[in-house]
């Protein structure tokens, strides 16, 4: 079996990166067993092997799905409740969504005005130990209007740390090349506060990375990236509010 470990430093210094303690609960995510292993799935993957082969029957990982790309990847028939902890909710698969009956699947999109009634505003959960919010940015809604987005994603964070107790914010987010050409992630981190870890789905990068930049006031920040291209994930495994292993199979 093929392994990497591998930090990609974005203008931080080398070393491990401490993460701030992690944990979830609007929509209640109703797996229970805890878990120290973050699961980011995207590109052409299958679930039930990606996960045999990435934990050797250790827990079930806390699975998250950031995007699905221009080919409906991952194939959206395989996921059933209970398997996967959050996926973000697109626009544009709506009518997939309702056509396979995925209407109970934990969906979140937090910055789109007009979504349909399952899908929820965030997700708080504790799978991973302490209380953590799961936010989604549907940026082929929000790309023309990043700034208004990113406001609303940071005053949920700010909510969600400050009201309900949350410990950790987790935000997923697609891919917007198709649209803006000058897009790129670093904007989105570089506007972000409150946000501790985001989860992206692109296009350009030929391999799943986990890069580490700063958000608006300077604070280390976690980005995960799968690529649309690739037929592997990643799994970030946590121990002590740090990272222990990036592993991309």
């Amino acid at each position: 079996m093929k392994r990497r470990l591998f930090l990609e430093k974005v203008s931080l210094a080398a070393g491990f990166i401490a993460v701030p303690n992690i944990g979830w609960n609007k929509a209640i995510v109703t797996k229970e067993q805890v878990t120290n292993s973050i699961f980011h799935a995207g590109g052409n993957i299958r679930l039930d092997r990606s996960w045999s082969i990435l934990n050797e029957g250790k827990l079930s990982p806390f699975t998250v799905v950031s995007g699905f790309g221009d080919s409906m990847n991952p194939p959206l028939d395989e996921y059933e409740v209970g398997q996967i902890d959050a996926l973000l909710f697109e626009r544009k698969v709506e009518n997939t969504v309702i056509g396979y009956g995925k209407e109970g699947l934990p969906w979140v999109n937090s910055s789109s005005e007009v979504k349909p009634a399952f899908v929820k505003e965030y997700l708080i959960t504790n799978r991973l130990g302490i209380k953590t919010g799961v936010l989604g940015i549907d940026l082929f809604d929000n790309v023309k209007n990043l700034d208004s987005a990113m406001n609303q994603i940071n005053d949920l964070a700010y909510q969600l740390k400050e009201d309900m107790d949350c410990k950790q914010i987790l935000c997923l987010v697609n891919d917007a090349k198709t649209i803006s050409k000058d897009f790129s992630f670093d904007q989105i981190v570089r506007k972000s506060v409150g946000v501790d870890i985001f989860f992206g789905t692109c296009s350009e990068v030929p391999s799943n990375r986990l890069f580490a930049l700063q958000n608006r006031n300077e604070r280390q920040i976690l980005l995960s990236l799968i690529s649309e291209k690739a037929s592997v994930n990643s799994n970030i495994e946590m121990e002590n509010s740090l990272i222990r292993s990036y592993k991309v199979d």
